[in-house]
């Protein structure tokens, strides 16, 4: 089977190496395309082709990788859009593309997709990560057109069943999946003693100020380490202190040691419920898959699914008050048995996630 992924992903390597340089975007939708390839190559031949707004010059490691980079300019966008589908187009009449996996939210992919779509030649999954109504800073018009843009996909890949009734307005065939997880590693710890960690998106929604303001507040005897990008970088980096210490943008691969190795990693992130239904948060299910010991707010497709294998902060709007009771009580924990950590790996592993879309592939072509 001949697949081509379309996002704006890149290979590891290239990725640490412009986060080195002050240049990498949010990992996290990164991070879930290059599972998603990791699956993908388990059920076929794999090309990626990804753009890179962020730099104009990227030499792939890897030959399944193909780097475009858009022009500059709404109209000029337009018309790599067309590029983008001739390319495709002409690569399938060199050898037959059975399906394409696109980022449904990179209006410039699904505008390409629109104009593959009209050859009726090669068939068109769009992956459906988020509500295009929740991505930051995004023009009014951008989710609207994302999601009329998105209806010339012949199947549909969703992490929740409100993604799906968002963007697979006609029914066609779906596959719903909350995320997918890397197996385990082995890896050495980052610290010779037990410490806390979180590691994601510095917002203030995300509940960030939140679990600063309560480990400042209560002290526990553990220190807490923080890593990530965002508006309160300059704030977390002024409060660092004997037990509470920013990372700042640390690499993937150190990002995992110190997940891997915590005594318990936490998603301070406040509950929304119209987030609720459309989004899962992939930092949890990652945290799932590597620590034995999760410590998160409210996520109701994983509760769902692991329930109590987590300890659930009941906080709301604001989980201040929820995250200074966790860490009160954080020297009477009882051993975690990890159930949730192999149950995970059995639903979402790379493995598993190769079975399933093999199933949905099928069903689609």
């Amino acid at each position: 089977m001949n697949i081509v992924l379309l996002s704006t992903a890149i290979e590891d390597k290239l990725f640490s190496s412009l986060n080195e340089q002050g240049k990498a975007p949010n990992p996290s939708g990164q991070n879930f395309y290059l599972r998603l390839f990791a699956s993908l190559e388990k059920v076929g031949e794999v090309n990626a082709y990804s753009l890179v707004g962020y730099t104009d010059s990227l030499n792939s490691v890897d030959p399944r990788f193909h780097y475009l980079f858009p022009p500059k300019g709404k109209l000029a966008r337009l018309g790599f859009a067309n590029k983008i589908a001739r390319l495709l187009l002409e690569e399938n009449e060199k050898k037959k593309i059975d399906v394409i996996f696109y980022d449904s939210l990179n209006l410039t992919i699904a505008k390409a997709i629109k104009t593959i779509s009209k050859s009726k030649k090669i068939k068109l999954i769009a992956v459906c990560t988020d509500d295009p109504h929740n991505i930051s800073y995004a023009p009014k018009y951008y989710a609207p057109l994302c999601l009329r843009t998105n209806r010339y996909a012949d199947g549909y890949f969703c992490l929740t069943e409100g993604l799906n009734r968002l963007f697979n307005l006609s029914k066609k065939p779906h596959y719903l999946q909350m995320g997918i997880v890397d197996n385990p590693v082995q890896t050495g710890s980052p610290l010779n003693k037990p410490y806390l960690y979180f590691g994601g998106a510095l917002f203030e929604k995300d509940g960030v100020g939140d679990l600063v303001d309560a480990f400042l507040e209560v002290k526990p005897e553990m220190d807490l380490f923080i890593a990530g990008h965002g508006p309160m970088d300059q704030e977390l980096a002024k409060k660092n202190e004997k037990s509470l210490h920013f990372l700042g943008q640390i690499s993937k691969e150190e990002h995992l040691r110190y997940v891997s190795h915590a005594f318990a990693v936490i998603n301070p992130r406040r509950y929304n419920a119209s987030l609720d239904e459309v989004s899962v948060p992939s930092k949890v299910l990652e945290y799932i898959a590597l620590c034995p010991r999760v410590v998160s707010t409210l996520s109701t497709p994983i509760k769902k699914a692991y329930g109590d294998d987590i300890i659930w902060l009941e906080g709301g709007t604001n989980n201040k008050d929820a995250l200074k009771s966790f860490f009160e009580r954080l020297s009477s924990l009882s051993p975690s048995t990890g159930m949730a950590q192999k149950r995970i790996i059995a639903d979402l592993g790379i493995e598993a996630t190769a079975t399933h879309l093999k199933q949905f592939i099928e069903r689609v072509l």
